[in-house]
Formats: C-alpha cells, structure tokens, sequence
C-alpha cells in the first residue's frame, strides 16, 4: 500500500442488521479460506483503494448500534455502494462479543470481518491477538480537522491501530417540567443528585432518578466518572476516592430506579422520554430519539454534577479499524474513507446526535440541536480516556463485581469489598507482566 494515500482516507474512522447496500452477513459466503494473515501483508499491495477497480467487492462491517443507529448507518451504506460499487455486509456484533468472536474465525481461518469498530477499550486485547491492522505509518497524515486528543492515547506501545471515527461522552438529561414543579436546581455535585433524586421519591412515592449501571460496560464507565471525580483511580479502586464513590451510589440507592442494573441504553431514552425517570444519563444521540423523536423537548441536558475534584468524564466511543486478515484492504479503506468525510459525519451528527470526529462537520446541526452538541462538546473537554491494559477485563470485573456488592446488596463493609477487588485486580496485573 502506497504512502500516498488519500489524506481524507487517512482521517478514517474514529461508546450497537443492515439493509440493502448495507445488508446483513450472516454466513461464510463472503469468507476466505485463510488463516490471520501478516500484519504487515496488506501494505505491500502496489495500489491505493483509488487507483484500484474495487467495484464489484463485499466487504464485510462489524459493530454494535442501537436499532435506530442501524437505521442510519443504512443510509450512510446504501449512499456508499451508489458511489463506489462496494457492497458493505453490516454485522452486528456486541462490543464485549467482538474479540472472541474475530478471534475464532482468524483461529478457524475465515476472513469474515474486514472492517471493525470496537468500543475504544477493546483496542489492546485485538492488538495482542494480532487481529488488526497496524497503521502507524499513516499518522502523519490525519487531517488537522481531528484533535490528537482522539488518538494519541490510545495508541498500543507507541502504534495506532485504528483511526477516530465516533468520539463520544455520556451527559446527564433531566426533564425540565419536573425540576420547575418541584423547585429544584440541576445539580452541581453528586451531593445535589442525592438531594434531587430524595425530593422526587418524596413527592411520588417512586423513584425517577436513574443511571447506567447494567453489568458490564456501562457500569465501568459510571464508576470511573465518579472515582475519578473524588481524585481516585479505578484501576486500584480502594483508595479514598473509590471508597467515597461507592458510598455515594450506596446511599443514592434508595432513591435509584432499581432497573439501572437491567437497563439498556435505548431502554433509558424510553424512560426518559415517557417520564419513567426525571434525571438519567446517556450518550448524546439520546437527544435525537427524547427530542427529535418523541417530542420531548422539556428534556434537556447538562454535563453532569461534580466530585470533591471537579467534573470528570469518560472519553468513549467507537474506532474503526481493519482485520489484518482482510483480503479487501482496499476497499476497507475506501469504507473508512468514506465513514471519516464530512459528508457522513454530518449525516451522523444530525440523524444520530454523535458527536462528530470532524471540528468542521460540527456546522450540520439542526437548530434544535445546537444547545445539546454545545452540552457535548463542553462534556467532551472534560474526558479522559480509559487505560489500555492488557488485563482490562479483570479492572471491568472488578469494578462490576464490587458494584452488585455494595450497592445493589447494601454490603455496609465498603473498604472491605473494595480491597478484595483491589488485590483481584493486582493479581491479573502481575499474571499479565
């Protein structure tokens, strides 16, 4: 693969089937015969994905978007395969199943999946398994128009293996009607939120303060947020910030929605947008389904209370890279291309509220929805990215275990359980050193 490629192509690509163009894969047929190829492989092809005739190829899209997502992403490849001739198989593939999953199939010597958009934190175990790509020599050619922030952090000992695509950061919704009714304030600290959620079960005799905590993912992010913002870090999580985290979510448990624990994402834009919660948070494009959607436009948002230390927010999000093993390199990157032009991304900030990897596709907003991207961008100046660590999914583990324990169990012992985490933590770090 030439250097030269297309500066755009080299913006490509950085938080849930498909139709027509972007159809639904489901089988072998588009499979390959061959086992996870070189890394290093697709780069000593002698043509760029423009000077190559890719018409006529499949190739095949793994990631996870929300049913209403899908319906976009749809758009976006039925528009590409009017343009390029390149059928993209869109596959839906949960971001805690997406390595097991391009594990087995490079293991059983398929080339399935040509280009993948993980969550950012699944970058490490995809890298250590030799999954994707290596595009490190291609960095000096992303566009100003994409913050370094989006990618300099991410990067696996000093190599990119992906380029930005959906940078994203959770905000905290409210309905505006309620807080008037009641006489309350956004909170400003979590002691507030405490405050807010007690007066609303005082009032209806139920809860209507809710957030993300379903097992998994979601919970981490939740819990990183807080940690971090009472000076604390997650990946050790029994030092003081930790302790005074935990605490908090114990002691606003009373007050919480109990379906936070089984609650999807898409499950929360319905409880907010039929009054189920006063106050819950989500990733922007909640606001497209709330607002746009349904109407509901007395919810708004905000970037969150503070801690002892500030606000903090989490840097998620999806990256897009491509499966070492592709025998459509080129066509992978004219797909990722295409995801990273300002046309697309505009068409992803508009239809789905994400919070667009381009400063200048940030002009496509809907007046509407100008006052809910400002929101983002300013929650987006607060975020930090998650640690990659190899033994990532032990911190997840963890983080998840000591939540069922303290706050959904009431376990009064606190520092306790978070000292048992803490050495399961210590102990998959020095299993993986």
């Amino acid at each position: 693969m030439k250097k030269k490629m297309v500066s755009a192509l080299l913006v490509a690509a950085m938080t849930m089937s498909c139709l027509a163009g972007c159809g639904s894969s489901t089988s072998g047929d588009n499979s390959a015969a061959a086992g996870t190829a070189d890394a290093g492989a697709a780069a000593e092809q002698e043509t760029t994905g423009k000077e190559k005739n890719t018409s006529g190829e499949e190739i095949n899209l793994a990631i996870a978007l929300a049913d209403e997502e899908w319906d976009v992403m749809n758009k976006v490849c039925d528009k590409f395969y009017e343009e390029t001739g390149i059928k993209v198989n869109g596959i839906n593939v949960e971001n805690e199943d997406i390595e097991s999953k391009m594990d087995s199939l490079a293991q059983a010597g398929k080339a399935e999946i040509d280009v993948v958009c993980p969550d950012n934190m699944l970058l490490a175990g995809l890298v250590n398994k030799g999954l994707v790509y290596d595009l490190s020599d291609y960095e000096d050619q992303i566009p100003a128009e994409i913050s370094k922030n989006l990618y300099e952090d991410f990067k696996v000992d000093g190599k990119l293996y992906y380029l930005p695509f959906r940078p994203n950061v959770k905000l905290e919704f409210y309905d505006e009607d309620k807080f008037n009714e009641y006489g309350l304030e956004v909170p400003e600290t979590w002691e507030d939120v405490k405050d807010v959620a007690k007066t609303f079960y005082d009032q209806e005799g139920i809860a209507r303060f809710g957030y993300m905590a379903k097992n998994g993912g979601a919970t981490t992010v939740t819990l990183f947020e807080l940690i971090r913002s009472y000076g604390g870090d997650p990946t050790v999580l029994n030092d003081g910030g930790s302790v005074k985290a935990f605490q908090i979510l114990q002691d606003l448990w009373p007050y919480t929605s109990t379906e936070v624990t089984t609650t999807s994402y898409a499950q929360m834009n319905q409880f907010l947008a039929d009054g189920t919660v006063y106050m819950g948070e989500n990733w922007p494009y909640c606001a497209v389904v709330v607002v746009k959607d349904n109407g509901k436009s007395n919810v708004k948002a905000y970037v969150g209370p503070a801690g002892s230390e500030g606000v903090n927010k989490v840097l998620g999000g999806n990256v897009v890279a491509i499966a070492s093993n592709t025998e459509h390199f080129d066509a992978s990157l004219q797909f990722v291309e295409y995801l990273m032009s300002k046309e697309v991304q505009e068409i992803f900030c508009t239809d789905m509220g994400w919070i667009p990897a381009r400063s200048d596709a940030i002009g496509a907003a809907e007046e509407w929805q100008q006052e809910y991207l400002d929101v983002a961008m300013e929650a987006l100046s607060y975020a930090k990215p998650r640690p990659i660590l190899s033994y990532w999914s032990s911190v997840d583990k963890a983080i998840n275990d000591a939540y069922i324990e303290i706050v959904v169990n009431q376990n009064k012992d606190i520092q306790g359980v978070l000292d048992a985490q803490h050495q399961n933590i210590e102990d998959a770090k020095a299993a993986a050193e």
